[in-house]
């Protein structure tokens, strides 16, 4: 008995295993540039010339929003425990039959 019908099949396996890792990289390539543009792994990235002013425009806009999204998440959490409270009092009231529905 010899073992080269397994060393072929361990070949072939091999062979198959590198063609569809090579065509899932075509693939996930191919959406890449889709989404973003021309995909390129080597490429540099370009530091963009910006005033100082506009720079600091920039930043106090980026301040702004995370002031405005921990506003809205604070308001949001104060909201949502109140209900909660209110109806865990409510459930528990029912429950001990204070209250006649």
């Amino acid at each position: 008995m010899s073992f080269a019908g397994t060393v072929l099949d361990m070949i072939r396996r091999s062979e198959a295993n590198r063609a569809a890792l090579q065509a899932r990289r075509n693939r996930i390539n191919d959406l890449r540039s889709r989404y973003i543009g021309q995909y390129d792994r080597h490429r540099l990235l370009v530091d963009k010339e910006i005033s100082p002013e506009e720079l600091q425009r920039i930043k106090q806009e980026i301040r702004r929003q995370i002031r405005r999204e921990r506003i809205r998440t604070r308001v949001l959490t104060v909201v949502v425990g109140t209900m909660a409270a209110v109806l865990v009092v409510l459930v528990m009231l029912f429950v001990l039959g204070k209250i006649k529905v």
